[in-house]
């Protein structure tokens, strides 16, 4: 039995998957399987795939029909896995050659940890590097992600986590089989943020460890999930059933649920009230009415808002302003 079992899931990403899986086969700990899912893709993928298939480490599973879910192709790898920790490993992303030997390390060191993950970098679709994924995390706490730590995860939903999703990217994650099978999987129902509540469930019954290496590389292109509109809606639902989940599990500190709450309100406000003014109103309404069973105050954060952002646009000189 492998200690790891690596999932890499892929749907259309011909144009990365060597690089993904050469930096997969080529880790420094060796002691792996390899589950290489295709979504039913229409690319060159499966013909790149095959040239790995030569490693007897490599097993491959096609679907004929796209399931329309990543986290549906999440379960489904864990399903076939048996080693005792999982990475998933995105097919779009690649990854340093310690990444595992380092993670693996920390969760043989600490029994209680059931999530470890790295820093990330982010990096185009050329391998030019854009920005450390750290300035994700600095907007919760300038300083805490600089240095390696191991913290109780109901305490890091409470005081992080439910500000936002502090793993931008799932490559840089190994977690133990065992948890994620205990906590159900992921939940296929969230089209959007389903690595978001699914960390958190995790997290709800286990401690985390993170260290600053920065040995996963995430891969921003025009593809990415989030880079519509539409997903982007879907995405601050979900944001909001996740804020709720986590408030009914631990005691949230008022200055993390504030954070909490202008964090979703601003990322709506600017998304979808500024970026887009003459979006559907509609849908600008129904996200409203989510957002306000979460935060009752959202009118007033929506004014603060918006009178702050009108003092930073300068006047069109042809428009009337009282």
């Amino acid at each position: 039995m492998p200690t790891v079992s690596v999932i890499v899931p892929n749907y259309n990403h011909a144009a990365f998957l060597e690089k993904r899986l050469t930096t997969v086969l080529d880790q420094s700990f060796r002691d792996t399987e390899v589950i290489v899912l295709d979504d039913a893709s229409t690319d060159r993928s499966r013909d790149i795939i095959a040239q790995f298939t030569e490693d007897e480490r490599v097993r491959t599973d096609f679907r004929t029909a796209n399931s329309g879910s990543a986290t549906a192709q999440w379960n489904r790898g864990v399903k076939m896995a048996s080693g005792k920790y999982v990475w998933i490993a995105e097919s779009d992303d690649y990854a340093d050659l310690d990444l595992l030997c380092t993670l693996v390390e920390i969760l043989d060191q600490h029994s209680d940890v059931g999530l470890a993950y790295c820093e990330s970098t982010v990096v185009d679709t050329a391998d030019c590097h854009i920005r450390s994924a750290a300035h994700w995390s600095t907007k919760v706490d300038p300083h805490r992600w600089t240095r390696s730590f191991v913290n109780t995860g109901r305490d890091e939903c409470a005081r992080f986590f439910v500000v936002q999703n502090l793993i931008p990217n799932a490559s840089a994650v190994v977690f133990r089989r065992q948890l994620y099978e205990e906590v159900g999987g992921a939940d296929e129902s969230y089209t959007m943020a389903g690595d978001y509540e699914l960390w958190a469930r995790m997290l709800l019954r286990s401690s985390l460890a993170f260290t600053p290496q920065p040995l996963n590389f995430f891969r921003d292109h025009e593809k990415n999930v989030r880079s519509n509109y539409n997903a982007s809606s879907k995405f601050l639902v979900e944001d909001y059933d996740i804020l709720d989940m986590i408030r009914q599990q631990v005691s949230v500190p008022v200055e993390s649920l504030h954070m909490a709450l202008d964090r979703r309100l601003n990322e709506w406000a600017y998304r979808h009230l500024i970026r887009q003014p003459r979006i559907n109103w509609m849908l600008n309404w129904y996200i409203y009415r989510r957002a306000r069973r979460s935060d009752p105050a959202i009118h007033r954060r929506l004014a603060k808002y918006w009178h702050g952002h009108l003092r930073r646009v300068k006047p069109h000189p042809n428009r009337f302003h009282p």
